[in-house]
């Protein structure tokens, strides 16, 4: 469901497990998988972030942000 241009939401269940998700992009979104990598080969950040948030999944949030 849209509740705007850049809001979306919805219901991702598998077997027991299910959660609310709200995702910014309804073509690309909810992204289920994980980062596969933003470091070069020496583990530095490439390119070099402006900004990274994050924090882990408890109580059913988890939420990432890079820039």
């Amino acid at each position: 469901m849209s509740l705007a241009t850049d809001a979306h939401i919805g219901v991702y269940r598998e077997g027991l497990d299910a959660r609310l998700v709200l995702f910014s992009d309804c073509e690309h979104g909810p992204y289920m998988g994980s980062v596969v990598g933003l470091v070069d080969e020496r583990g530095d950040a490439y390119p070099p972030l402006e900004r990274q948030a994050a924090f882990g999944d408890a109580l059913g949030v988890y939420y990432r942000y890079f820039r």
